[in-house]
């Protein structure tokens, strides 16, 4: 204990070392932090303790707590701070990594409206520094340390997520497709969202032809015509690296072949 400041906090680790003096209540916000509300007060006042609340970090969770109660802790409100502390509760429960489906199944276990357009939230959560794609796992994430420390904060500073500028109409097509995406936001999600969506829960392992498609988004909440996916199937056909493959399967009860769409990582697995 040295000069006015009253506490001396010295912190080690590898390539860091760092002691500063600091006052008393940033010393008990420290202690309420790493020990919990239920850590002895280290001579503070009943007064001084009343104005610092403090709970434990999202991060910590118990084994048996709901997905409702950890995310009623969290304090998330937005969709990518739901996001980031879902993730969180997947880590606290031993796993480390997660796919869209898996992240879809856990909003409803909690109780909680699942995002219409799921992957455009995910890469929402990926641009503000919470969440990374696993390198060695396709389609998989993790929360990050930013993501760590936002929940540890009950996500108070919202993170700037830039947006794509709307693009001008041009002559290469793409003003067909943005019209169909148009057209089918107004029933509940663009056409090439749900595709975007169906290719992260790797839907397209199997053929899928314009029924099955519409089938499943339908199952989403979204209602789709075939003529909203005539242009963004034939935009992922024709994308380089392709993302999906067409080619003509028959089906029972129907009078000739039928074109199909499939993933061509799963038609040509390595």
């Amino acid at each position: 204990m040295t000069g006015t400041a009253g506490f001396t906090i010295q912190i080690e680790g590898p390539g860091l070392t760092l002691k500063r003096e600091v006052e008393e209540p940033l010393v008990l916000k420290i202690l309420g932090v790493l020990l919990g509300p239920k850590g002895p007060m280290f001579g503070a006042t009943p007064q001084s303790a009343a104005q610092i609340p403090v709970s434990p970090p999202p991060v910590v969770a118990n084994i048996g707590e709901s997905p409702r109660e950890y995310l009623d802790r969290s304090g998330a409100k937005r969709n990518t701070e739901k996001i980031a502390a879902l993730g969180l509760y997947f880590k606290a429960q031993g796993t480390e990594s997660f796919a869209a489906k898996d992240l879809r199944g856990l909003f409803v276990s909690a109780g909680e409206v699942t995002p219409k357009n799921l992957s455009r939230d995910i890469k929402d959560t990926v641009r503000a520094g919470w969440l990374a794609p696993c390198p060695d796992q396709q389609d998989r994430y993790y929360v990050t340390n930013r993501g760590e420390a936002a929940a540890a904060g009950g996500f108070i500073e919202r993170p700037s997520i830039s947006r794509r500028p709307n693009r001008s109409r041009a002559s290469n097509g793409a003003d067909e497709d943005d019209a169909s995406a148009r057209r089918s936001s107004r029933s509940g999600g663009g056409a090439r969202a749900v595709l975007d969506e169906l290719l992260l829960e790797n839907y397209f392992a199997e053929p899928r032809t314009y029924h099955d498609i519409i089938k499943a988004a339908s199952e989403r909440g979204h209602r789709l015509r075939r003529t909203d996916l005539t242009q963004p199937l034939l935009n992922l056909v024709q994308s380089r690296p392709p993302k999906l493959r067409r080619q003509k399967v028959t089906i029972p009860g129907a009078q000739r072949p039928v074109w199909a769409y499939r993933d061509p990582v799963a038609e040509n697995p390595t």
